[in-house]
């Protein structure tokens, strides 16, 4: 997996943790989509604040156990789909 796959998982991972937790709490929260790069200025102030804070950070979260499973098995199906679509191809 890619490192940029697995920064992803963990970012999903924290906003879900986060999500609940809030959701537990009464409170509602809506998530909208921000196209990057169409010059909104507050998502060009905080894609820079973002890059920022991250310069030369580590992070130090922990993917959970489960979603490596997840991951796993989606990759294990990929794989074999496309052995087996490239199997049909040259078998016959």
């Amino acid at each position: 997996m890619a490192p940029i796959d697995l920064l992803i998982l963990i970012i999903i991972h924290w906003i879900k943790r986060h999500l609940l937790v809030s959701y537990s709490r009464g409170i509602n929260i809506t998530l909208v989509w921000i196209p990057a790069h169409r010059d909104i200025p507050g998502n060009e102030i905080a894609d820079k604040a973002v890059k920022k804070a991250l310069k030369g950070r580590r992070n130090n979260f922990k993917l959970p156990t489960s979603d490596l499973i997840l991951e796993a098995n989606k990759m294990s199906v990929s794989r074999f789909n496309k052995y087996f679509e490239d199997a049909s191809k040259t078998i016959g």
